[in-house]
């Protein structure tokens, strides 16, 4: 019987050292959050109140802590509760002999940052995705070189050197490399193509082999290190652009994916990590512009993350309107490789409610089914759960999708997605 791979397209191995800290702040509006804690202290009481100041600790516990052993801390986490043990993960009555991360760089170096006029030392920052990409890349050699060690003397989890080949591991780690297109020119962007992807050709094995190889050196690595690509809007992607010579960099882009059968995973909606307006953030985020994207390379293998089920306006409100236009691609039998995964979006029952709704109301029942990922936006998710493995148990326990759509979405359709 053929083992069976559990994955999740769709998470972050970053500190705060990585984003913009402003941006940072902005996305998890922890510059309102924190002042709650001396403000209204008379009123943490209130669970709502507690819960997101306790959140916002949680998250920045995680961020500053070293990116080295993130991926020890997440496969500690799932071991906690009995989600993983030496035979697999264990997910609603399936065991899962090995578990893929396909962790999601962001391309934080936006050239178009103003200086603030209101504080001194206002020189715009500078966050190249070179020093992520080499911490990345070292993250996932510590992973297969260490392991937690239970407790020290002041009860601290802390790493103590892995023996080689005798310390069973559960994960397979392959990382998609963040790029924007306007902080390139043309050249740059087909060397950097040419680097990470010349001798790509979508193998599993090609990249386990290179899985715990990096030794630091970003200018000695090749293709098969990265399994695909990162686009993110809010940081001032634009999917199709007006300008012919940003067109031109994006049609690169864009071709020579759809050649080598490269997965890209887009942000998708209005929110996450923004440097921009609303209205520009709104316009750049818009369905209506990888529709253009998908109209001159249906091929293309596209996950439009962040799957919009059950999406509020004012926290009370259904809004349907960006939903529907993704099921409008959908729809379209050309965009046979586009895809779609609910990180951060499945944070608690109703979410599963509502997909598995809509999966039975919709004409395009079938294709929902087969094109759905499973995804949690770690650590991004610790504002809606406490933890790695909470988002993994919602899952496994939930009883609204069958076990074979369960299998669809956390398996078989994520690994057509990454390596058919």
């Amino acid at each position: 019987m053929e083992e069976k791979t559990f994955y999740d397209v769709h998470l972050h191995a970053f500190n705060l050292s990585h984003p913009y800290l402003r941006a940072f702040i902005r996305r998890f509006n922890i510059h309102l959050i924190l002042p709650l804690a001396s403000v209204l202290g008379w009123f943490s009481f209130i669970p709502f109140i507690r819960n997101k100041l306790d959140s916002a600790m949680n998250l920045l516990a995680v961020m500053e802590d070293d990116i080295d052993s993130v991926f020890l801390l997440l496969e500690n986490c799932l071991r906690e509760d009995g989600l993983l043990d030496n035979e697999g993960l264990h997910i609603g009555g399936t065991t899962y002999k090995k578990v893929v991360l396909t962790p999601l760089m962001m391309d934080f170096g936006y050239k178009r940052m103003k200086k603030d006029p209101d504080i001194h030392y206002n020189f715009p920052c500078r966050k190249p995705i070179r020093r992520q990409v080499i911490d990345v890349f070292s993250a996932v050699t510590y992973y297969h070189r260490f392991v937690f060690k239970d407790r020290h003397e002041k009860g601290f989890p802390h790493l103590k050197p892995g023996k080689q080949g005798k310390t069973k591991r559960m994960f397979e780690i392959y990382p998609f490399i963040g790029i924007n297109t306007l902080n390139y020119e043309y050249d740059e962007i087909k060397e950097l193509l040419d680097k990470y992807f010349k001798d790509y050709k979508g193998n599993r094995d090609d990249l386990f082999a290179n899985n715990p190889k990096f030794n630091g050196d970003i200018d000695r690595m090749t293709s098969n290190y990265a399994a695909g690509i990162k686009l993110y809007p809010p940081l001032d992607f634009d999917p199709w652009p007006d300008d012919q010579q940003e067109k031109d960099k994006v049609t690169l882009l864009y071709g020579y994916c759809e050649k080598k059968s490269i997965p890209i995973t887009a942000h998708g909606g209005e929110g996450g990590f923004n440097v921009l307006s609303k209205r520009k953030v709104r316009k750049l985020a818009s369905v209506s512009k990888w529709k253009s994207v998908l109209t001159a390379y249906p091929n293309l293998k596209l996950n439009i993350a962040h799957f919009p089920v059950n999406e509020k306006r004012f926290l009370i409100f259904p809004n349907k309107k960006r939903l529907n236009e993704v099921l409008e691609l959908l729809a379209n039998p050309e965009f046979k490789n586009l895809y779609m995964d609910f990180s951060c979006r499945a944070t608690n029952s109703s979410y599963y409610k509502a997909l598995k709704k809509l999966i039975d109301q919709s004409p395009l029942k079938d294709v929902i089914r087969r094109r759905i990922l499973f995804g949690t936006d770690f650590s991004v998710h610790l504002m809606s759960v406490p933890s790695y493995n909470s988002y993994y148990g919602l899952f496994g326990n939930d009883s609204s999708l069958s076990a074979e759509e369960k299998e669809l979405v956390c398996s078989l359709n994520p690994e057509r997605f990454l390596f058919a």
